[in-house]
């Protein structure tokens, strides 16, 4: 079979245990180490882009929207869209791939997510790639503040008050040239960073309705993994950067 063939982009959908249709994707040769990439709070496959470029090569790259991200349904009870509920959504995606064991790598609360998969099924996890995460509430310390810890409850006030308000606010700032200034400043280096990627995370981000992004925002502050790390018996890669805000 040639080469391309054998690598060529491979799309669909699953169920999960409770029913939630999530997408998927899968490339690479299929005889390849199964390598599953999973993004941060809110974000998309864009996060991914060119690290999938990178190691389709090698590996089997899987992919998955979480649950009311993306091209996957959104549960009727956004309060089902945790932390836990992500990583049990993994286990379905590998028994639907009929992977045994995967290599699992997060980025920021996709370090949350693939760390509760590792407690929830270490069986299933052949190494971890902990990636600007933390194994708790990241807001004790982001931006050098607490101040989020302060600021998100008032939020979440609001949405209770105002929800379609908020809701119509919050799908407006993806394409709002303001804040994508001061995102692009506030989190990524522009020096590396394409604008037009900056702007696509962005406008991608706003795409998830603001109260999924609340409640696993909610469920982010109160997680904590510190209690069992030391129970981590796999293979582990911790990728930090020493301007990481």
């Amino acid at each position: 079979m040639p080469e391309e063939a054998n690598n060529k982009l491979e799309q669909g959908y699953f169920r999960t245990r409770d029913g939630i249709r999530l997408y998927y994707s899968a490339e690479g040769p299929k005889n390849a180490p199964p390598l599953l990439f999973c993004y941060g709070l809110v974000c998309s496959k864009l996060q991914w882009k060119y690290q999938m470029e990178h190691f389709r090569q090698t590996h089997r790259v899987y992919y998955l929207d979480y649950r009311g991200h993306g091209m996957s349904a959104r549960p009727e009870d956004a309060a089902s869209v945790t932390i836990e509920t992500c990583a049990r959504d993994i286990i379905d995606f590998l028994d639907e791939v009929k992977v045994p064991k995967a290599t699992v790598l997060g980025h920021s609360l996709g370090v949350n997510i693939i760390l509760d998969l590792y407690r929830i099924a270490p069986d299933r996890v052949k190494a971890l790639v902990l990636a600007n995460g933390t194994p708790k509430d990241p807001f004790e310390t982001m931006f050098n503040h607490n101040f989020l810890q302060v600021f998100f409850p008032a939020v979440r006030v609001a949405h209770g008050l105002f929800p379609e308000l908020l809701q119509k606010f919050w799908a407006s700032q993806g394409t709002n040239p303001i804040n994508q200034e001061f995102v692009a400043l506030a989190g990524f280096n522009t020096k590396y960073a394409k604008k037009s990627d900056i702007n696509e995370y962005l406008r991608l981000t706003s795409t998830v309705e603001l109260d999924i992004f609340l409640n696993l925002l909610n469920d982010f502050m109160k997680t904590d993994a510190t209690p069992w790390l030391h129970e981590v018996n796999v293979p582990t890669l911790v990728l930090a950067g020493e301007k990481d805000k």
